[in-house]
């Protein structure tokens, strides 16, 4: 067998009318209903990629971090 290198990343996308008492109360409660849905009654959408072992953990890498905050300040600024 061959060993790959993964990443998976899903979204699932629910839309509720939430009764509650406070914002925070109605998103854990919408939370829990996407929860109880998931793979039922809300399909993910799967992303794959394959990526090289250098790359992973990037995110430890100090030219991510600094390239990270040039984009975000980009980013801010349009």
């Amino acid at each position: 067998m061959k060993t790959y290198n993964i990443r998976v990343r899903a979204d699932y996308v629910g839309y509720y009318k939430i009764e509650a008492k406070s914002l925070n109360d109605a998103e854990a409660m919408a939370q829990q209903e996407l929860f109880n849905e998931m793979n039922d009654g809300v399909d993910g959408v799967f992303d794959f990629e394959e990526f090289e072992d250098e790359t992973f953990g990037q995110e430890n890498d100090e030219n991510f971090h600094q390239t990270y905050k040039k984009l975000k300040q980009w980013a801010e600024e349009q």
